[in-house]
């Protein structure tokens, strides 16, 4: 068992992993998510058609919309394999990927769906579970591993 003082360290330290993860997605988002999306870019939540109007409508209960102002990245392009219509992926960064990060992209994937964007589930990170990549591939959420990139 590790004293307070030092697991209360560590803490800190996977927090700051995980925000230099989405800084660097934030940064690198044409390169990272260029294999499923054209000009690939961040956007902000009121961005994504349809979810202001949703929203204004209570179209969100108030946990859905805490929901989904957690979510890490919201990217919007063109996509490549759908006569490049427009398409937002739903991103949630972890350094190791788990089921928990795969459910959550799906359900807020679905939440952002709602305003009638064409939507997709996507996880980022450095290494991926087994039980998430089984969901993944069940699910088509895409994965996105980071290996050498800087």
């Amino acid at each position: 068992m590790l004293p307070t003082a030092l697991a209360d360290q560590l803490a800190e330290v996977a927090e700051m992993a995980e925000i230099w993860l989405c800084v660097l997605m934030d940064r690198k988002a044409p390169s990272l998510f260029g294999e499923w999306l054209r000009k690939p870019r961040v956007v902000a939540l009121d961005e994504v058609p349809g979810f202001e109007e949703t929203e204004e409508a209570g179209g969100y209960t108030a946990l859905e919309l805490r929901r989904l102002r957690q979510l890490d990245l919201v990217i919007r392009g063109l996509s490549r394999t759908d006569a490049r219509e427009e398409m937002f992926l739903a991103v949630e960064v972890s350094r190791t990927i788990d089921l928990e990060d795969v459910d959550r992209a799906i359900e807020r994937s679905g939440l952002l769906a709602r305003g009638g964007a064409r939507t997709r589930a996507a996880v980022a990170g450095k290494s991926l579970t087994d039980r998430a990549r089984l969901r993944s591939e069940e699910t088509g959420t895409i994965v996105r591993l980071l290996d050498s990139v800087a």
